[in-house]
């Protein structure tokens, strides 16, 4: 597992690094473009070391929403979080 993941994460860096310079390369880059193709580089790379830690070798999607504020509010953490309880109880 730990050799698939490095794996991984060495393809998202080579052809990420390959886009990101065909991106900044261009005569006006688009810093919309960039920021965003970099969000989704790291989302990415987050995703290969929840593998590393992830036991159950799965990943669950709890919840999703879009965050407005740096803080998250409660209710969306809320939903989450029972969520997150009902899967550990149906499991046990």
């Amino acid at each position: 597992m730990r050799a698939l993941r490095i794996l991984l994460q060495l393809v998202i860096l080579g052809a990420g690094g390959i886009t990101l310079a065909a991106l900044i390369s261009r005569p006006d880059p688009d810093l919309t473009a960039i920021v965003g193709f970099l969000g989704f580089a790291a989302f990415l790379l987050a995703l290969t070391l929840a593998l590393k830690e992830h036991n159950e070798k799965r990943i669950v999607m709890l919840h999703s929403f879009v965050k407005k504020t740096q803080k998250t509010p409660l209710r969306e953490l809320r939903t989450a979080q029972a969520r997150m309880k009902e899967i550990k109880n149906a499991h046990a």
